[in-house]
């Protein structure tokens, strides 16, 4: 009955002191009938359930069948009775209670009304709340906005704090940690367990002992300190010490910032060292930034160019020197963007003092991608060099001059003297001393600090060939020769040209002239000293396609000096073979000391 009421009623059904008999004995029992909300795939269910209440009031045997028949019939009788009454009953009631039922109703119907209005007033308060939920969708959305830009600066704060190397920590009033960069933990031995631990309580690697007087002091004084501190293995840190505001200017701590500073440590020391050097210089040094100002002036500058330093900076050079140089000089000084060569000029500081030679040499100073960062300038005082040069060139002109007047003099008496000689003879011997005379030029022209080998045969040749018939060909690496080897060499190639060009391979149009050299010998050894002279210029003359060449029955004058004059003056190895198809002379000349550094050239 109580499942079939509940199927029907679509609700629970409940029956309470039903009494059953459980082990022999009676128990009260609720009974408890529900019907499932979901409908499953076979149909309806409900669930049933049993309360235990309990023994049951009286334990005695439950009565038979024929008993309780009875007792059932007894008990529906007495029930229809109570029955009827309480239908008499209820109809009298029922009468009052339409009575009642139609005050009710109009009170019902006051409330209705009422209800209405509430029910209008809570529409109106439905809409209200939905323009608050709206309201607060907006909030949210916008609350939504900030975190996800409070957590990207988050992120973006610590990808800078990371990215900076910058050893930093956070610490409150009571120097408890509170945060820290990972390039903290070269400085303090730091580890993630550590947040909220005094700092005073880790072990430090800075050889530094005053950091909590030091935070103390800017909590105290609100104030910034700056300390240098270095590590007990060498790197040295700008320590600065500031307050931690919040956003409202409330302060919870300080902040601790480390910079490494050795490389400028480093760069310090070098500049101071090359400051001193710049200061102590005898030359003067002077910059100038990219707008061609002067920047810096040392001591030597004011001493050579007469100008105080505070005169000086923030001066061009060409304001500054303008008056004592030339027009051109002052163009290579104003483009200033090129390396110039040195450049010489002379400054006439002071109207009672003598003038000054200055070598002045300009150069840009330009960074990785070319730009101007400043300008150079070094200034040298070369007037002694330029008065002993000057004073050279006057003796080695007054030397020249001596020279060529001895030549002629010689020349002179020698034509005075073999006046009533042959004429041969004479030719022969002025040709010589004018041999001796062009080898003399070419040392002149050199200052007489050497002669190019290829020079000297070019010059002695140059007469029996031009660029159209070239009738002699020179091969052979860049020698010089030093004064004493180029007069003799000279007088030597020029019986040779002599001699070619009477009975050699010069004599004819046909004949052509061959000469290669080479240095060998102790370039070649490693194991040469410095002080050896193994060095050997190898000269090969060959005359070619000339007159049939025979050895002479004696030896004249040229074949001597040959033979003979440059295995003395050179200590030469000379051999000579008069081939058919022309003249061919090998020398083997050891190259003095002096001339070792030419050779290699």
């Amino acid at each position: 009955m109580a499942v079939q009421r509940a199927f029907a009623d679509k609700q629970m059904v409940r029956q309470d002191d039903l009494v059953v008999r459980v082990d022999g004995r009676g128990r009260a029992v609720t009974l408890i009938v529900e019907p499932l909300a979901t409908e499953l795939a076979h149909g309806e269910y409900c669930v049933v359930a049993f309360l235990d209440a309990g023994p049951a009031s009286s334990d005695s045997k439950p009565p038979s069948a024929a008993e309780q028949t009875a007792t059932d019939a007894t008990a529906l009788e007495q029930e229809l009775h109570v029955t009827q009454m309480q239908l008499r009953a209820a109809s009298a009631e029922l009468e009052s209670a339409q009575e009642d039922n139609r005050s009710v109703t109009e009170e019902y119907q006051s409330v209705n009304e009422e209800l209405q209005s509430s029910n209008e007033e809570l529409e109106t308060s439905k809409e209200e709340l939905q323009s608050i939920n709206e309201e607060l969708q907006t909030v949210n959305a916008e609350l939504s906005s900030k975190n996800q830009r409070l957590t990207t600066l988050n992120s973006d704060l610590r990808n800078l704090l990371e990215s900076t190397q910058i050893a930093t920590i956070f610490l409150d009033n009571e120097l408890r940690i509170k945060n820290f960069t990972p390039s903290i933990v070269d400085l303090f031995h730091l580890r993630d367990s550590d947040y909220g631990r005094p700092i005073t309580d880790l072990a430090s690697r800075l050889n530094y002992d005053g950091l909590a007087e030091d935070v103390a002091t800017v909590l105290r004084k609100l104030t910034v300190i700056e300390r240098e501190v270095a590590l007990d293995d060498g790197p040295t840190y700008v320590m600065h010490i500031r307050l931690y505001r919040t956003i409202t200017n409330v302060i919870e701590g300080v902040v601790i910032t480390f910079f490494d500073i050795t490389e400028r440590k480093r760069f310090e020391a070098q500049r101071a060292w090359l400051a001193t050097i710049v200061d102590s210089s005898a030359d003067a040094i002077i910059s100038q930034g990219p707008n061609g100002c002067v920047t810096s002036w040392n001591a030597a500058a004011e001493r050579l160019l007469g100008t105080p330093e505070q005169d000086a900076v923030g001066r061009t050079l060409p304001e500054l020197l303008g008056p004592y140089l030339e027009p051109q000089s002052l163009d290579k000084i104003k483009q200033g963007r090129e390396s110039l060569q040195p450049l010489e000029a002379q400054l006439q500081l002071h109207k009672d003092q003598a003038t000054i030679t200055l070598l002045l040499s300009i150069s840009p100073v330009v960074d990785g991608n070319g730009h101007l960062l400043a300008t150079s300038t070094i200034a040298r005082d070369i007037s002694d060099h330029v008065a002993h040069q000057q004073h050279r060139e006057l003796l080695l002109q007054e030397l020249n001059h001596r020279v060529k007047n001895l030549l002629a003099t010689v020349q002179s008496i020698m034509m005075q003297t073999v006046d009533k000689a042959s004429a041969g003879f004479r030719d022969t011997f002025a040709k010589r001393i004018q041999a001796l005379a062009h080898t003399h030029n070419l040392l002149t022209d050199s200052q007489w600090q050497g002669v190019s080998l290829r020079e000297l045969l070019e010059t002695e040749l140059r007469p029996y060939g031009d660029q159209e018939n070239p009738r002699w060909h020179l091969s052979g690496e860049a020698v010089e020769l030093g004064p004493d080897d180029a007069v003799a060499l000279g007088l030597g190639f020029h019986e040779l040209t002599t001699n070619a060009a009477k009975y050699g391979a010069l004599a004819t149009e046909a004949g052509r002239l061959i000469v290669r050299w080479c240095v060998t010998g102790g370039d070649h050894d490693p194991t040469a000293s410095d002080d050896s002279d193994s060095d050997t210029l190898n000269i090969t003359w060959l005359e070619r396609d000339g007159p049939a060449t025979q050895a002479p029955r004696q030896s004249g004058f040229g074949l001597r000096l040959i033979q003979e004059g440059l295995a003395h003056e050179l200590d030469a190895q000379v051999q000579l073979d008069f081939e058919p198809d022309g003249l061919r002379c090998v020398l083997g000349i050891p190259l003095r000391r002096r001339n070792k550094q030419e050779a290699r050239a």
